[in-house]
Order: structure tokens, then C-alpha cells, then sequence
């Protein structure tokens, strides 16, 4: 009996001694994955400073005409984030080549642009981006003349989504094409035509506006968010591929920006911190430009909706919120129900021989 009760005290013994051996572990793990954790906060925050807080400083502004080159290729640049953004960097002194498809707008937009101070020259160029024809960019490429001029930084802004929230299957085909073709092959044919002369001259930038919907699902605007997923894959292999090289290739990731694209589709009247104005927008990212950093969503609200974002995608409730933000805010949008599959003549006949397999068991049974 005392020599059971002393073997089980032994094992007792050497158990407790591998509970510490196993909490030490576990708590040496913790301290670990607590420091990563808290360096990686640190890191963000730092970041975070140095975008929207130290790069906006007046005394910390850089000169991008110097950076990069004299002239600016902004597409979509008579209307909202475009037109903001050239109508800051004339301010910096750059030369403006504007892209449009509205001769009126262009007009107005130069004349716009050689109003502001320290402007250089304003080139305005009158296409249809969403043309997807070589001949159409080949026009493009004949009036902006990219072998023989200092063009420093391109930026990749025309875009545009449908006026209504609503199912894919319910898209018009015309419209999911425009989509397509201004959102995405709008962005490579530009590129293509432009970078090879920053390449040539070892300085440039090319920034290219995506959307906070091209990393987390967008229902009922899934062409849209499938094209920005684009836009940012793109960006990510180019930056990887040219890693090496001085010209820098910059991803925009904005959310809500009050231009009228937006007002055309939300009921918000007023711009808001989480939807600022573009010339706010404008301001803030071309300014966080000079950080140095490749990918950022241009304001602090923006980059605090990327990181909310995130967290109901994991959870699954971006759907949710998706349909609850629709209701309040959207103009017009159609949340159709989905028609439930129907049955073929084999499936019908597979559950008929279920049913009659389930009753000869319960006779067998009985």
C-alpha cells in the first residue's frame, strides 16, 4: 500500500515539474508574440506620424518638380480628386498635361489652372479613355509626346462604378465594359506609354488611385472593387519588379471623397472626416507623398476605414454593413433576392429514391 502511495507521489512529483517546464514555455511564447505585437503597433503609429502628421508640415514640403521632373500627367482631371491634384502640384510649379473627354471641362480646367501661382505650362488633351483602341491611345501618345518631354510624375486617377447598388447579374454590359476598360486598361496603356521615359531619365513617379474596395468585398459593385483589386496587384508588381530603381510607384487607397461621382450615388450632403473634400484629400496625400512610403490611403480617416475595414471582413460583415450602409446613405440601389435553384428532372428523381430507400429501412426496422 505505502509503496503505491509512494508511486503515485513520484508521478505527482515529476508532473508538476513538467507543468513548470510547460509554463515557462508558454510564458516565455507570450513575451514573445507580446513584443512583436507591440513593436508592430509602435511601427504603425510611427508610420502613421510620419503621413499625416510630420509630412504635412510646411517647412517639410519637397519640391517634386525638382524630384521628379516638370510635368505632371494627371487622367481624369477635370472633375474631383484629379482636378485637386492639379490644381495643387501648379501651385508647386509644375507643368500640367490634364486628361479629359468633355472639351468644356477642359477649358474651364485650364483656365482654372493657369490662375494659380507658379503654374508652368497647361497642356490639355481631349480623349475618351474609355476607348480601349490602340489608335485611340496612340492619339494620347502623339499629343503628350512622352519621348521628347520631362514628364516626372503620372497620375492614374480617371475611374468610375455604376450609378446603382445593385446585383452583378443585374449590371448593364455596356457599363461593367466602361468600368474595365477606364479602371483598369486606362491605368496600363498610361503607364506603358509614360514610364519608360522616367526610366530613361532614372527619376519619376507613377501613382495610381485605387479604392479601399480593392482589399475588402464590395457587394453589389463587385466590377468595381474586382477592377481596384487590379489596380493594386498591379502596383505591388511593379514596385517589386523596379524595386531597384529610382522610379517610384505609389498606391492610393482612399475611401469617401466628396467629389460629385459620390454625390451622384450617396444622400451625404456635406463632406465629413470620413469623407473629406478632394481638395483636402489632394493636399494630404500629395503632401504624405514626400514620406517616402509606397502604399497608404492618403488620410488618417481613410487609413482607420482600411484597418475597420479589415476587422469585418475577417468577421464576415461587410455584407451587413454593406446593405445597412445602402439603406441610409445610397441614392439608388436594388437589393434583389436571389432566385433559389431549381430542382432538375435527376435531382427530383435521386430524392424519389431516397424517400423510398428511407421507408423500406423503417419497414425492415419495424
Amino acid at each position: 500500500m505505502f509503496e503505491a502511495i509512494e508511486d503515485i507521489w513520484t508521478k505527482v512529483r515529476d508532473f508538476n515539474e513538467y507543468s513548470k517546464a510547460l509554463v515557462t514555455l508558454a510564458t516565455s511564447v507570450g513575451a514573445v508574440v507580446i513584443i512583436l505585437y507591440t513593436i508592430n503597433i509602435l511601427y504603425k503609429l510611427f508610420v502613421a506620424f510620419r503621413l499625416y502628421c510630420l509630412s504635412q508640415c510646411q517647412c517639410l514640403l519637397k519640391d517634386y518638380k525638382k524630384i521628379y521632373g516638370q510635368w505632371a500627367v494627371i487622367s481624369g482631371s477635370t472633375d474631383g480628386i484629379g482636378l485637386a491634384m492639379a490644381r495643387d502640384l501648379a501651385r508647386r510649379g509644375m507643368s500640367i498635361i490634364v486628361i479629359g473627354r468633355n472639351e468644356e471641362k477642359l477649358a474651364n480646367t485650364k483656365t482654372s489652372l493657369q490662375n494659380e501661382p507658379n503654374v508652368g505650362e497647361v497642356i490639355t488633351v481631349k480623349i475618351d479613355l474609355s476607348d480601349s483602341s490602340l489608335e485611340n491611345f496612340a492619339k494620347i501618345r502623339s499629343q503628350i509626346d512622352p519621348d521628347n518631354r520631362d514628364i516626372g510624375m503620372l497620375i492614374n486617377n480617371a475611374g468610375t462604378f455604376p450609378g446603382k447598388f445593385q446585383r452583378f447579374n443585374r449590371n448593364n454590359i455596356e457599363d461593367l465594359k466602361t468600368i474595365v476598360n477606364l479602371n483598369i486598361l486606362a491605368t496600363v496603356y498610361l503607364t506603358r506609354m509614360i514610364m519608360p521615359g522616367m526610366l530613361n531619365r532614372g527619376k519619376g513617379v507613377v501613382i495610381n488611385v485605387s479604392s479601399i474596395l480593392g482589399s475588402i468585398p464590395a457587394p453589389y459593385m463587385a466590377t468595381y472593387g474586382a477592377t481596384k483589386a487590379f489596380v493594386d496587384a498591379f502596383s505591388h508588381q511593379l514596385q517589386v519588379e523596379y524595386a531597384d530603381h529610382p522610379v517610384s510607384i505609389v498606391n492610393l487607397t482612399p475611401g469617401g471623397v466628396h467629389t460629385k461621382l459620390f454625390t451622384r450615388t450617396s444622400k451625404m450632403s456635406k463632406p465629413t472626416i470620413m469623407s473629406p473634400t478632394p481638395e483636402y484629400y489632394a493636399r494630404v496625400s500629395l503632401n504624405a507623398l514626400g514620406a517616402g512610403f509606397k502604399n497608404f490611403a492618403g488620410t488618417a480617416a481613410h487609413a482607420y476605414t482600411h484597418y475597420v475595414g479589415d476587422i469585418f471582413d475577417c468577421l464576415g460583415l461587410v455584407p451587413f454593413f454593406f446593405r445597412i450602409n445602402m439603406r441610409l446613405n445610397a441614392r439608388e440601389y436594388e437589393l434583389s433576392p436571389i432566385m433559389k435553384r431549381k430542382k432538375t428532372p435527376a435531382q427530383s428523381s435521386d430524392q424519389g429514391n431516397d424517400e423510398v430507400r428511407q421507408n423500406l429501412s423503417s419497414n425492415n426496422e419495424n
